[in-house]
Formats: structure tokens, sequence, C-alpha cells
């Protein structure tokens, strides 16, 4: 430490001071009273806040008199823990799709994985090409994935065409209306999703070809015509399906003259990417500009088709699923000894001098009942019907994430070698979910007893039971003894 010769100045070297900080040398009132004129010589300016008071730090102090400010603790006690809302609120909301399946045969294990997977709550189909209401594809569905209900109009004058709905049971339909026009194909559909009315329009017209020969001219006429008829009618207006026109191309004069329909009727086409595998937009979604029904579009390669599945979300809640209670009977529990001596002491005390047929019938029904609610008691039992599959395994789940895994690398990069091993995956899992379904069913049907197998029948084909009591009539009761 150096001393220079004026009086009352000292010269203070950093290192000294660090040295008596640290050493806890004895510092006497001479050099306390240097060390402060240092600290305050040093100090800066006051400025206004900006970057040159970011910038310009004071230098700490090593040696100072001044109070140490203490930070005192939070008292947690005082406050009030928030909980964070951690749900979704796009799961609050539908989704739905819109795809041109190009035949439904052969598909419904990829649609049932894709209903599962993706959540949706409808989805819209055009080019089914089924024959009839009972075409053995709708049984299929049904029996491969529950909780959903199939809602469809053939083509019946040629093969191909068609367009259906596959809802959730939690969605009511309220109305159904199938409207003729020569050039397109059309499923008028009212839905409720709780107070909520939505009126979903499946369209499909057909390119002109050798057999249909109706022009897009003819095509523009009667949609005009339809629209007249579905815009003023109440709730949320939803039109999709495969119109054929070449939405992205705005130099063509059929597609400016859709687009002027639109714009004069108030409506807003939402679907803006490439629906086939041509580059066109085919598939639209079309809604009332007013109404901001739809978000969230998009275009997806999961399912097998030359069109792509477009995607999309509602702006409408989501009803609770729907509670089903089932009762039964436990009849295996029942003791043969104890149900017979329970018949023998029941039927003993009636009466059988009646010659009423009705009347024993009644008696012997409320008997026979009686006993079957002491020996096995009916129980019910109420549980949520949501979608399933159980064939559904988790090697299909992992096959699946392989393919979405392999389709976002493509639509990275978009080189051909990752669509074609994009494409290798898909056709993989969906051979895959083809063989683990025909398993699964053909497991139930080894292990089944005669009650059973019919049973697995009728819900493969779609046989529907009746509960009604089939008994034959008659005029008399000589003819009936005489047709037995």
């Amino acid at each position: 430490m150096a001393f220079s010769t004026m009086p009352k100045v000292f010269k203070l070297s950093r290192n000294a001071l660090l040295s008596m900080r640290c050493n806890n040398t004895m510092v006497t009132q001479q050099v306390l009273d240097a060390s402060r004129k240092i600290r305050y010589a040093l100090r800066p300016r006051g400025t206004k806040a900006g970057l040159r008071h970011r910038q310009k730090q004071p230098i700490q102090t090593i040696l100072s008199n001044a109070r140490t400010k203490v930070v005192k603790p939070i008292r947690n006690r005082c406050l009030v823990t928030i909980p964070r809302l951690s749900t979704n609120v796009n799961k609050l909301r539908l989704t739905g799709a819109l795809w041109n399946a190009r035949s439904l045969n052969g598909k419904v294990s990829s649609i049932a994985t894709t209903l599962i997977e993706e959540k949706f709550d409808f989805l819209m189909v055009t080019e089914t090409w089924l024959k009839s209401k009972d075409d053995p594809v709708i049984s299929d569905i049904l029996s491969t994935i529950s909780g959903f209900s199939v809602h469809q109009q053939s083509r019946t004058n040629r093969r191909g065409g068609g367009v259906a709905l596959i809802l959730r049971s939690n969605l009511t339909v309220v109305d159904k209306t199938i409207h003729t026009f020569n050039s397109f194909e059309s499923l008028h559909i009212c839905i409720r999703s709780g107070s909520t009315l939505l009126r979903f329009i499946i369209i499909y017209r057909p390119p002109k070809s050798k057999k249909n020969m109706n022009s897009k001219g003819h095509f523009l006429s009667e949609f005009s015509s339809l629209l007249e008829t579905v815009i003023p009618a109440p709730g949320n207006l939803l039109i999709a399906g495969d119109f054929n026109f070449h939405m992205n191309d705005p130099t063509s004069l059929d597609t400016s003259k859709l687009t002027d329909l639109l714009n004069s009727k108030n409506l807003q086409q939402h679907v803006c990417q490439p629906t086939h595998v041509s580059g066109h937009i085919l598939d639209l979604l079309i809604t009332r500009s007013s109404d901001r029904l739809l978000d969230n579009v998009g275009v997806t390669d999961v399912l097998m088709s030359d069109h792509s599945l477009v995607h999309f979300n509602v702006n409408v809640s989501r009803p609770p699923n729907v509670k089903v209670t089932r009762s039964r009977r436990n009849l295996r529990s029942i003791n043969s000894e104890q149900l017979k001596s329970a018949l023998s002491q029941s039927l003993s005390t009636h009466p059988t001098e009646t010659r009423d047929v009705d009347e024993l019938y009644t008696k012997y029904n409320a008997t026979i009942t009686d006993i079957l609610d002491e020996l096995a008691p009916v129980t019910s039992k109420t549980f949520t019907d949501k979608p399933r599959a159980p064939w559904y395994t988790k090697e299909l789940m992992t096959l699946r994430r392989n393919v979405r895994q392999r389709e976002r690398t493509w639509l990275r990069s978009r080189l051909e070698i990752h669509r074609e091993i994009f494409v290798s995956a898909r056709v993989q899992y969906y051979r895959r979910a083809d063989e683990v379904k025909a398993n699964y069913h053909r497991g139930r049907i080894d292990a089944a007893d005669t009650k059973g197998l019919f049973a697995i029948v009728d819900e493969l084909t779609g046989t529907k039971k009746t509960s009604a009591k089939i008994l034959p009539t008659s005029v008399s009761v000589n003819e009936l003894s005489n047709t037995f």
C-alpha cells in the first residue's frame, strides 16, 4: 500500500483492499476515510433509464457502512394456489373429416383405425361405391368399430358414386333428406350436438364422361337452386364433397363461375391445399361467411386413395358420451335343485281347473319370474359408449406411428424416395391391420359355442335381432291345431 505526500489522502490499490477484506486486517480510521472518498469519487452520475444506464453499472463497494438490504421471504400461507387448466380446448370441440374413398370395399380396417387414432366425430365420404343400404361393407364397418352409425345414399342406376356419413353415436340425427339432381349426388342430414343444430350436405359431382353428359354449367344451375333452399334454413351450414373443380386454377372459367356463385351467396370455401394426386383442389368445404364454423383445416395422405383426407375442427361443443344401461341375469349361478324345489312348490299351489289358456299363461309366467328374481335377480350396469375396436393392438399403434413419422419426413423434404418409403409403410400397416382383425374374429368363432356362433354371425352380417314374440296367427282354435 503506497501513500501520497498530500495530507489526509491515500492511494489504495485494489489488491491491497482485497487483502484487507480477506485477511480481516485491522483498518485504521484514516484508511476507512480514504476508501469512502474513493467510493464517492467513482460513483457515476445519475442518468435517465436507457441504454447508457444499462451499460454503465456502478462499481461494487468493497468497504462500506451501508446497511445490507434484506429480502423478506414470501408468506405462502397468505397465497391461494390456482390449479392449471390442463384440458386441451380442441378436445371440447367437434372434429371431422372429408374423404373421397374410391370404394369402401377393402378399406374398413383403415377407416376404423383412423377414426380411433384421430378421434373424429364424423367422417364424410364420397365415392363409396355401395350398392344398397344392406351392403355388406356397412355391416363390416359397424362390427369393426362400435359407437358409430352409417348414413348413406348409394347410386342406383350404375356402378360407382355414392355418398355417406359415418357419425358418432353421441350426435343425434334430427332429419335426413335426399335431394334428386341429375348433375350430382347429395345427402342432406341435420344433426344436433347439444343445443346446436348442424346441417350437413355431402356432394359428389362425377366428371363428364360418355355415361355422364352433364356439363359444369348444368351443375352450377342445379347447385344454385340447392343453395337457395338450404341457405335460409336454420342451423350451421356445412357443404362438403368432391366437386371436381380445379379451385387452385383461378384462370379457369368454370372455377371463376363457381367462386362468383359462392361469393354472391356470402359463402366461404376453406380448403387451400391440393387434395388430389394430380395437385388440384377438388374436395371443398363450404360454410356461411358469417358462421365462422371451421378452423384448423388440413390435408393428410394417411388413407389409401387418389384423394387426400381433409380434416378440420368445428367450432361447436362436443356433447358428452352416451350412457348405456344393460340388464342381465346370471342364470349359471342358479342351483338346479333349488330351482326344482321352488317350481314344484309354486306350481302345486296354482289351481288348474280353469280352462282359460291366457289366464294360465299369465300365472305361470308370473310364478317363474318371481322364482328367477329370487335365485338370479336382474343386475344393471351403466357404462360409457365410446368408439371401440377390440382387435386394435399395440402393434398396430406402433406401425401407425411409424407411418405418420414417414409422412412428416416426406412433407418436409418432398423427395420422391421419402414418398416411396411412406407409401410402403402405409401399405404394410393396413395389410397387417386386416390380418389382425381377421385373426381376432377367427379366434372368436373357434372358441364360441353354438349359441355364441349364431350371435357372432348376426353381428358380422348385420342381421337384426327382434325381441318381439313371433307367434302364429289364426282365426280359430281348430285352424291353429290343423296347421300344426
